[in-house]
């Protein structure tokens, strides 16, 4: 009830992006992550507690996820089922090759826009979206 996700005055929030909330202990910690498919998120492996850095960790009592819902500004809240897969982060984090991480959540969100990974870069035709998260209060 609490979360909210507001986007600028003017600019539509992107359906796709999603408020992770994560437990830690008695710590609470907030990152972003990003539709991929009706039931994946991508997000960071720096986002998630040591005790989740690993496949197939269960995440449903540690992490909760936020959707912008247009209709009312309240979020669509999901749940987080498991850790699909995660990157091997080094202890010095000028080393980090990648830092990524997929969690399966517990509701498949067909309606939703889904952004699609590419290992091609950017070709000069294409239109490049970017969206800054900024926590506030």
């Amino acid at each position: 009830e609490k979360h909210r996700l507001k986007c600028e005055e003017g600019i539509d929030c992107p359906s796709f992006l999603a408020k992770i909330v994560v437990r830690d202990g008695s710590k609470q910690n907030f990152c972003t992550g990003t539709l991929v498919s009706p039931n994946v998120v991508l997000t960071s492996t720096s986002c998630l507690p040591r005790s989740m850095r690993s496949p197939d960790v269960d995440c449903s009592k540690d992490l909760f996820l936020f959707f912008h819902r247009k209709e009312d500004g309240r979020p669509t809240a999901v749940g987080c089922k498991r850790i699909l897969q995660v990157s091997s982060l080094q202890a010095d984090s000028s080393l980090w090759r990648d830092d990524v991480a997929f969690l399966q959540i517990d509701q498949n969100l067909y309606l939703r826009r889904q952004l699609a990974i590419s290992r091609e870069g950017v070709s000069e035709d294409r239109t490049v979206e970017q969206v800054t998260i900024d926590q506030i209060n």
